[in-house]
């Protein structure tokens, strides 16, 4: 059962109420800078860091019964293409972690700097992963996953034949030429060098 604030233990009694529940989302890659948004109208500084406002829809929360993993979609709107950019040139982000704080807005106080709040605790936190990533004109849909080690591959290291698995520009690609995106395939290699793929594996 939740520990919730007494604020919120009033307002999940009240029949109505013109006070919100605020959802911060955060997606964060070793491939990307992290991405802070929050279903809301306006833009609020939440743990010292500042979240833009966006449409954002969740399906349902499913209950763990200890038999299933967790299977979340989230949507995020696909106006101005910022966030579809990003999953273009990231591999969709999938592996990205993602954290959902469910806030109530009367535990927020006021901040007086340009952004109106500042937080002070989450009522409720859940942590998932990028399983898979899809778009189109109006959303962007982000299947999370339960954040889990049975989630991952194993073992942790593989050996493939004609794909790379460094990330494309980082120290092991060592690529630093003008294109912008790698197949990471052997035929598309920049380096054949460095190419990290094992030519050794028969096939």
């Amino acid at each position: 059962m939740l520990d919730l604030s007494t604020a919120a233990k009033l307002a999940s009694n009240q029949l109505t109420s013109s006070v919100p529940w605020l959802t911060f989302i955060s997606i964060t890659s070793e491939t990307t800078e992290p991405i802070y948004i929050v279903r809301n109208n306006e833009d609020i500084i939440y743990n010292n860091i500042l979240y833009t406002r966006f449409p954002v829809n969740i399906d349902t929360l499913m209950d763990d019964d200890g038999k299933t993993l967790h299977s979340v979609n989230l949507k995020v709107s696909n106006a101005g293409k910022v966030i579809q950019d990003a999953i273009q040139s990231y591999n969709g982000l999938c592996d990205a972690e993602v954290q959902i704080d469910v806030v109530y807005m009367e535990t927020l106080t006021r901040n007086k700097n340009a952004v109106p709040y500042i937080n002070i605790e989450p009522e409720d936190t859940f942590s998932f992963i990028v399983t898979q990533t899809t778009y189109d004109e109006q959303w962007v849909t982000f299947k999370l996953g339960s954040k889990t080690t049975l989630a991952h591959g194993f073992p942790m290291h593989k050996y493939y034949l004609e794909y790379c698995p460094f990330v494309f520009k980082d120290i092991r690609c060592g690529y630093e030429g003008g294109e912008e995106q790698c197949k990471n395939t052997l035929s598309t290699c920049r380096i054949l060098e460095r190419f990290g793929g094992s030519f050794g594996i028969n096939g």
